[in-house]
């Protein structure tokens, strides 16, 4: 199914581009509200929730659409032109990280680390910047960031006040990861609230990142 909706929406060029954008928002709107300690695991594959169906939509819309539309291929070009001195430390950054990896013990594993935290992310940074049409675009976005994150502290304040988490206790648990993820958070005595993310620091991260 996921191979049919890219190959329906890759029909145009400028139906690849709206697709896009809607994949986009759907994912900047479910990224902070979905848990992301709930998630489908069948067998040995990956655990799958909706953010990474979304994310996986997007790359392999992305990577059709670039080979077969001029315009995306240009937008791209052009952004990259104008973002050099941005584009320069982040991949200052991603080979620092890539070469910390050989100071580890454990190398494979750091390798992998690396691959899922830092090159899929630059990836959908990539192909935001191939796709995104205009300031309309990039507001979209920033309004749905923000309900998201409205969403997201709303639900915070609540697990503060409660001293639980709302969200886990109506979710099955399912594997030994979600009952770590979903333990209570204690830590000197205080409780820290998850809301809807793995621990408190990546919520303090991802509300850090949304309010300004």
């Amino acid at each position: 199914p996921i191979l049919l909706m890219v190959a329906l929406s890759v029909k145009t060029e400028f139906g690849t581009i709206r697709f896009l954008n809607i994949l986009l928002c759907v994912y900047v709107l479910i990224f902070p509200i979905w848990p992301h300690y709930s998630a489908l695991k069948i067998g040995g594959l990956p655990a799958i929730n909706p953010q990474r169906i979304t994310y996986l939509l997007i790359m392999l819309t992305w990577f059709f659409g670039v080979l077969s539309s001029p315009r995306q291929r240009y937008l791209f070009s052009a952004r990259a032109a104008i973002a050099k001195p941005e584009l320069f430390l982040l991949g200052t950054l991603l080979l620092w990280q890539f070469l910390s990896c050989f100071q580890s013990s454990t190398t494979l594993y750091s390798l992998f680390i690396f691959f899922r935290e830092s090159i899929l992310n630059v990836l959908i940074l990539f192909s935001v910047m191939s796709f995104v049409r205009g300031e309309d675009d990039v507001k979209k976005v920033i309004r749905l960031l923000a309900w998201g994150a409205a969403v997201v502290a709303t639900l915070t304040i609540v697990e503060g006040v409660l001293k639980r988490n709302v969200v886990a206790a109506l979710l099955p648990v399912t594997s030994d990861y979600e009952l770590w993820a979903t333990a209570e958070r204690i830590r000197g005595g205080s409780y820290r609230a998850q809301a809807t993310f793995d621990n408190p620091l990546l919520l303090v991260d991802f509300l850090s990142l949304a309010f300004p």
